[in-house]
C-alpha cells in the first residue's frame, strides 16, 4: 500500500471516528434534555421531584416570609380565614418550611446537582401561592432572584417589601400599609390599590407605574427606567431618574419634586395654575410651564441637566 493511500485511509478513519463521538453527544445531550422536560421519562413525576405541597396556618397575625431562587409568586385572599402556603416543586428544586410562633417562612432550595438555569425550562415550573385573611396584621416580605410576584386583592394591615433582580413585580386592588419594592430589571406595577400609607418604588432598568391609587407620600428611583403615573393622589411625591423619564396624567399632588441628569418630564395635574407654586430649570433642554403659576399652595419642582420638562394643568 503506498504512503498517499495510507494518507487517505488515516484521515476518513480520523473524521469517522470524530464524527461517532459528536453523534454520541449530541445523543446523549437530547437524552438528557427529553429526560429534563419530557414527563414521561419519569423524571420530575414518577420518582416524586414533581409535586404540591399546602401547609395550613391559623392566622395569628404572623409575618410571612417568601425567599425564592425562580419561582413565580401569586398572593391572593384567603377563603376561609387561614393562612395557606401551595407550593410546586420540581426537579431542580425544593421548599423548606420554617419560622416560629410569630413568623411563617418559606425557602426555596436548588437540588443537590441541579442546574438551577433549569427551573423556568423544566416540567411543572416552580410556583408559591400564599393565600393571606383580610386583616392580616403581620407584615409580608417577598424576595425573588428571578420570577414574577403578582399581588391582588389583599385586605392588609401589615407592610408590604419586596425585592427583586429580574422578575417584574405587580400589586393590584390591594390595601396595606407601606409598600416597598425593588428591582434590577424588572417592572413594577401599582394599580387601583384600596389604600396604602408610604410608598417607595425603585429600579434600576424597569418601567415603575401606577395607576388610580392614593398614596400617603410615593417615593420613586431609577437609574433608566421610565416612571408613569396616571390619576394618582399623594401629600408628597419624589421622582429621580438618571436617564429615565416621567409622564404624569391627572395627577393630584400637594407636591412634587423630579430630579434627572439627562431624563425629561411631561406633567399635567388637577387644578390650576394659580393652584400651584413651579420651578422648572433644564441647562440645555427645553422648559414649558404656564403662564399664572407661582401663588398657589402646592409646589412643583422639576430639575433636569439636559432633559425637556412640559407641565400643564387640567382646568387651565
Amino acid at each position: 500500500m503506498n504512503k498517499n493511500v495510507k494518507t487517505v485511509l488515516i484521515v476518513a478513519l480520523s473524521l469517522f471516528g470524530a464524527g461517532a463521538i459528536l453523534f454520541a453527544a449530541a445523543d446523549a445531550m437530547v437524552g438528557f434534555r427529553l429526560s429534563k422536560l419530557d414527563p414521561r421519562s419519569g423524571i420530575g413525576g414518577a420518582d416524586g421531584r414533581s409535586r404540591l405541597i399546602e401547609q395550613v396556618y391559623a392566622d395569628r397575625g404572623q409575618s410571612l416570609k417568601i425567599d425564592v431562587s425562580y419561582a413565580w409568586v401569586m398572593v391572593k385572599p384567603s377563603d376561609d380565614g387561614e393562612i395557606h402556603v401551595k407550593c410546586q416543586e420540581n426537579e431542580t428544586s425544593s421548599f423548606d418550611f420554617g419560622g416560629g410562633e410569630n413568623d411563617i417562612a418559606l425557602t426555596q432550595k436548588e437540588r443537590a446537582g441541579s442546574f438551577s438555569g433549569w427551573g423556568f425550562l423544566s416540567e411543572g415550573g416552580a410556583s408559591v401561592e400564599l393565600s393571606v385573611p383580610e386583616g392580616h396584621k403581620g407584615d409580608l416580605r417577598i424576595v425573588s432572584a428571578s420570577g414574577g410576584t403578582d399581588i391582588s386583592g389583599l385586605e392588609l394591615d401589615g407592610t408590604i417589601t419586596i425585592g427583586s433582580a429580574s422578575g417584574y413585580v405587580r400589586i393590584s386592588g390591594t390595601g396595606a400599609g407601606d409598600i416597598g419594592a425593588d428591582t434590577v430589571s424588572g417592572g413594577i406595577s401599582l394599580k387601583n390599590l384600596k389604600k396604602c400609607g408610604d410608598v417607595r418604588l425603585g429600579s434600576t432598568s424597569g418601567v415603575v407605574d401606577a395607576e388610580n391609587t392614593v398614596f400617603g407620600n410615593i417615593k420613586i428611583d431609577t437609574v433608566s427606567g421610565r416612571v408613569e403615573l396616571e390619576a394618582v393622589s399623594a401629600q408628597d411625591a419624589k421622582v429621580t431618574t438618571t436617564s429615565g423619564s416621567l409622564r404624569l396624567k391627572s395627577g393630584d399632588l400637594r407636591a412634587l419634586s423630579f430630579g434627572s441628569v439627562s431624563g425629561g418630564a411631561e406633567a399635567a395635574l388637577k387644578g390650576m395654575a394659580g393652584d400651584y407654586r413651579v420651578t422648572a430649570e433644564s441647562l440645555s433642554g427645553r422648559c414649558s410651564v404656564p403662564s399664572g403659576s407661582g401663588t398657589g399652595g402646592r409646589t412643583l419642582d422639576f430639575r433636569t441637566t439636559s432633559g425637556n420638562i412640559s407641565v400643564s394643568f387640567e382646568n387651565s
